[in-house]
């Protein structure tokens, strides 16, 4: 481990120094093994953060959270813990900046820094030594596919919905960096066109390079995982065809479900280990395991809407058991309605089983067949669901098979990751499907908005528009 580290310094310092990998700092940390070899570089995708991806903020925008107006809500509960400024300037939909001065844009940070690791290994494994050429194929594809995925979540954090009709000259997307150089100035936005094209691009030219199980384990890439990303990015902008192709791909690789009914509460007021819940490395659900910014995402730090606990049959569905708690440390809640987000466990927000099944129901009852699509859901809701009967698709047109198909997205996904918010952002181009997001503001006010308003877009930070300031910032 200690090996590691000085290598992962090393690439960093190549990072920040050179543009060039025969061009290293030349003041260099004592004892520091600066990578060479094709394992060294390959090494560098097993760097902590890498494992990381996509930001959880986001879901305090969407219609399933709930942060507290008035702390007497509790009645005699415990105070939850505070909720920092910038969560509350999204919960309450407010315009302008989100991070305060003093608050630093983690999500945006990070993203970068992971871009420019993966930067590193594209540039650098070339010529490093010790490599047979299909070795090194390998390893720049697995860093091109993480690319891939830091950009795909990036664009859709900081930059609009796409829209194919003004993709190509919208230039709103997100600065692309592609060489292992973070010191680079006047940086610029792509346009949105841009950024998908090299989102889909790295991911296509990739995937065949991948191999067909990960190794050493699911936080590195597979074909599998690659496949997912792909369906993910293709769900996104709308490719229904290509999203269905790619996400029965993922399939095949792994179409194992984990079977709720099985999981047991070992602690009711605990919070880490409440339930025997399978951690990341376990859970047989996972094709490729990416965990969020924060080790446990949202859990433990925002209510449930109502509106939200109204889409489940709490009796029957076995995630109100894993997800939600009707108290707060033992003491329940005044409120009978009043629910609380804590998993406990690690969340995959990388590419599972669950999201493949539900994108491709999305896609077949869109495009294809309804039938397939609730023979998708049903075998899912099997799995969740004690007592579950199998709905058919006979005497259901498409648009109520579709609402079925995404009714269960938005239970399944509740308040993890970036799943809802980008929901909402692609439903806003469909009058059938846009949903109003009601939040309160405070002394009784709220705030409602659609998710084509441009506060679903955050700002980029203020820092980075500081040092680049013929960037375009986003308006809110």
């Amino acid at each position: 481990m200690k090996v590691t580290y000085k290598i992962l310094l090393a690439a960093l310092l190549v990072a920040l120094g050179c543009s060039s990998c025969d061009n290293f700092l030349s003041i260099r940390p004592k004892d520091a093994l600066y990578p060479k070899t094709l394992t060294d570089y390959e090494n560098l995708l097993n760097y902590p953060e890498l494992m990381k991806t996509g930001a959880t903020f986001p879901s305090f925008m969407t219609d399933d959270a709930f942060l507290l107006d008035d702390p007497g809500f509790l009645g005699d509960a415990p105070s939850l813990p505070m909720v920092e400024h910038s969560t509350q300037t999204l919960y309450k939909l407010s315009h302008g900046n989100v991070f305060s001065d003093a608050e630093e844009d983690y999500y945006w940070t990070s993203s970068y820094k992971n871009i420019d690791y993966y930067n590193t290994v594209i540039d650098c494994s070339p010529e490093a030594t010790e490599a047979t050429e299909e070795h090194r194929a390998n390893v720049i594809a697995e860093a091109k596919a993480g690319r891939a995925l830091e950009y795909l979540c990036l664009v859709n954090c900081y930059s609009p919905q796409y829209d194919k009709k003004t993709a190509t000259v919208d230039q709103s997307g997100v600065p692309l960096i592609l060489h292992a150089d973070i010191m680079q100035g006047d940086l610029k936005r792509a346009t949105l066109q841009e950024c998908y094209d090299l989102i889909l691009t790295d991911l296509t030219d990739a995937l065949p390079l991948l191999p067909e199980v990960a190794k050493p384990s699911k936080y590195r890439m597979s074909r599998g995982g690659c496949a997912g990303i792909l369906a993910r990015a293709y769900l996104i902008i709308g490719d229904y065809e290509k999203a269905l192709s790619y996400a029965n791909e993922a399939l095949k690789s792994n179409d194992a479900l984990l079977d709720f009914k099985t999981i047991s509460v070992l602690d009711p007021y605990g919070f880490i280990g409440r339930t025997d819940m399978p951690e990341s490395l376990n859970d047989p659900e996972a094709i490729l395991i990416r965990n969020a910014s924060y080790a446990f995402g949202n859990s433990g730090s925002v209510l449930t809407s109502d509106n939200l606990i109204s889409i489940y049959d709490e009796e029957h569905d076995k995630r109100c058991l894993v997800y939600f708690v009707d108290n707060y440390w033992g003491t329940p809640f005044e409120s009978p309605t009043t629910r609380i987000y804590i998993s406990g466990f690690r969340e995959n927000i990388g590419i599972s089983s669950s999201e493949m099944y539900l994108t491709a129901a999305e896609c077949e009852a869109r495009i294809g067949s309804v039938d397939r699509a609730m023979e998708l859901l049903n075998k899912l809701r099997a799995n969740r669901i004690e007592g579950y009967e199998p709905m058919t698709a006979a005497g259901m047109d498409r648009e109520k098979v579709l609402d079925e198909v995404l009714l269960e997205r938005r239970r399944e996904f509740a308040l993890r990751g970036m799943f809802r918010f980008i929901d909402l952002r692609r439903f806003a181009k469909d009058p059938k499907r846009a949903v109003t997001v009601t939040h309160n503001t405070g002394d009784g006010q709220t705030e409602s908005i659609t998710a084509d308003d441009p506060r679903f877009t955050l700002p980029i930070p203020q820092v980075v528009m500081r040092i680049n300031p013929n960037m375009k910032q986003n308006k809110r």
